[in-house]
């Protein structure tokens, strides 16, 4: 977690909602390409973010991303977790890459990450 926590933070339960929603709408498959990513590993950053590790079929490699809370997919303050998770994995991880490919970020363990990143590329707590 950050040191400094933001105004726009969340409680450690909206963070757990968001990212079961997430995962829950990536098993589902029901919308875009949902169906064909692989969850490899995920978290939740204490009221912050979310972070899922994932293998999508059009992409050579190990994907990351890490979505914060401070807004949802229309700009506006996020503000219901099972719709942010859900969109996270329909807008974000279930659509293809496109230019976001130029923005990669390369961890230590291959994992190529995109989304809203810090100075520092995600970890999950503990490892």
């Amino acid at each position: 977690m950050s040191p400094t926590v933001p105004d726009w933070a969340k409680s450690r339960e909206w963070s757990e909602i968001a990212l079961a929603s997430c995962l829950d709408s990536l098993r589902s498959g029901r919308v875009t390409e949902t169906h064909t990513v692989r969850v490899i590993d995920s978290w939740a950053e204490d009221g912050i973010a979310i972070c899922v590790v994932y293998e999508y079929p059009y992409f050579d490699g190990v994907l990351g991303i890490r979505r914060t809370f401070d807004e949802d997919m229309n700009g506006d303050p996020a503000d219901d977790p099972e719709q942010f998770g859900r969109d996270v994995a329909s807008f974000d991880i279930g659509e293809p890459l496109g230019r976001v490919v130029e923005r990669l970020r390369h961890d230590v363990r291959g994992v190529s990450w995109w989304g809203d990143l810090d100075r520092e590329l995600p970890r999950k707590p503990g490892t």
